[in-house]
């Protein structure tokens, strides 16, 4: 099981250009990817977007690169010739004009990054392209790691929950099947009150009784409740995608519990099925957080 949100960084150095990655991700319906890179790459973002495919089902992810200048000719950086005569000649009009005795220095450019800019034409495209992907792939892999980690926690809350509302259920069935005779007895006694016992089709009175009990029964609730205790518990322990199968089993349970209170009216168990009801809600909440 692993979490849709995420954090991942990486940065390799490749002939001294440095390129770092991060990858962050919060929970989507859908996989919704958002690709932030240097204008000087921003051409291979679609190889980007193929990446995160292959290693990403669901989420909102958001990649950010930075990469950063090298300071030897040899690496892809150039010098702008024609704008390093501009900015000394904007520090020797300044100086002028602040009447600056000190010399201008090269540490008083050095200090202009604007200087110096990566020549990625020196480098082939698909060495580019091999220094982004490997770095792509290790700020995957340290995402993914952190997602399987806060999945694992999710995993053994939402087994412990779903545990907790097999427990439940058992005690549900138990104190029904009671409930069941309790109102044919009820529902007995009452007509026997109304009617002179000598007027009394025994058969026929044991037979409306009997249908107007069956309407409290909830033994197929539980049944049906019970195998989606266990599909949940097997598709929890599955592995690949499962947020969204998970979605649809809890809605399930949560249709069948809301059936169980609706039918029956003992107050006890009334309040156990409110009680699975709310465990329902809290592994709906968790499973918004599944892949």
């Amino acid at each position: 099981m692993r979490s849709m949100t995420g954090f991942g960084k990486a940065q390799i150095i490749n002939k001294n250009i440095e390129l770092e990655i991060e990858i962050r991700s919060v929970n989507s319906r859908y996989l919704d990817i958002s690709v932030r890179l240097p204008n000087t790459i921003s051409a291979y973002e679609m190889p980007v977007r193929e990446k995160i495919k292959e290693k990403v089902i669901r989420g909102k992810v958001t990649i950010y690169a930075n990469l950063k200048k090298a300071l030897s000719v040899e690496s892809g950086v150039f010098l702008d010739n024609a704008k390093i005569q501009e900015r000394f000649n904007q520090i020797k009009s300044v100086k002028e004009l602040l009447k600056i005795d000190e010399d201008i220095k090269i540490s008083h450019l050095l200090a202009m990054g604007d200087l110096f800019e990566i020549d990625l034409d020196k480098l082939d495209e698909n060495e580019i392209l091999d220094i982004i992907i490997k770095t792509l792939n290790q700020a995957l892999d340290s995402f993914n790691s952190m997602r399987d980690s806060e999945g694992n926690h999710i995993l053994k809350d939402m087994l412990e929950r779903n545990n907790t509302i097999a427990k439940l259920l058992s005690i549900v069935e138990k104190k029904s099947k009671l409930n069941v005779q309790q109102a044919f007895d009820r529902q007995l006694e009452n007509v026997k009150n109304l009617i002179a016992q000598d007027k009394i089709d025994q058969d026929r009175l044991n037979m409306e009784i009997a249908l107007i009990a069956d309407r409290v029964d909830i033994t197929e609730e539980c049944v049906r409740m019970h195998s989606h205790i266990k599909l949940f518990e097997v598709t929890c322990n599955q592995k690949g995608e499962s947020g969204k199968k998970l979605n649809f089993i809890l809605q399930e349970m949560l249709r069948e519990a809301n059936t169980m209170n609706s039918k029956t009216n003992d107050i006890e168990v009334s309040h156990i099925v409110i009680k699975i009801k709310e465990e329902i809600e809290k592994l709906r909440e968790q499973a918004q957080n599944i892949e």
